[in-house]
């Protein structure tokens, strides 16, 4: 028998206008590989590494660098310095780092909520 696992819908991949143009900023594994190299940490570190604040302009830049390797760090510190708050830099790594992992960014608060008895959580499921 075939075991069910929840599979969450995939949020959409944020995309901004930084520097007078258009991105997506989609964390493909080329932009993981480069920030993990930057940001110094392995997949079990990765969590403390986005807990600095400086890692975020990291995160912003190796999805814009999977696209155009001709953008600096620099570039896009100065793009992040000229956005409204520093609120919309956290709430941008944030919208990354949710479609990176295909969970929307409420979906484990609710998912805690919505756990059914056997410890199961509800909702859309598939068979692997």
């Amino acid at each position: 028998m075939a075991e069910t696992i929840k599979v969450a819908e995939a949020p959409q991949i944020p995309s901004v206008e930084l520097g007078g143009k258009y991105w997506e900023l989609r964390f493909s594994h080329k932009a993981m590989r480069r920030f993990c190299s930057l940001a110094k940490c392995k997949m079990n570190t990765f969590d403390n590494a986005l807990n600095d604040y400086d890692n975020y302009a990291k995160l912003i830049w190796t999805c814009i660098w999977a696209q155009d390797e001709k953008v600096t760090l620099d570039q896009v510190n100065e793009w992040l310095d000229a956005l409204p708050t520093m609120g919309d830099v956290i709430e941008l790594t944030q919208q990354i780092i949710a479609a990176a992992m295909k969970k929307p960014v409420e979906a484990e608060k609710q998912a805690e909520e919505s756990e059914d008895d056997e410890g199961n959580p509800t909702g859309e499921t598939t068979s692997i």
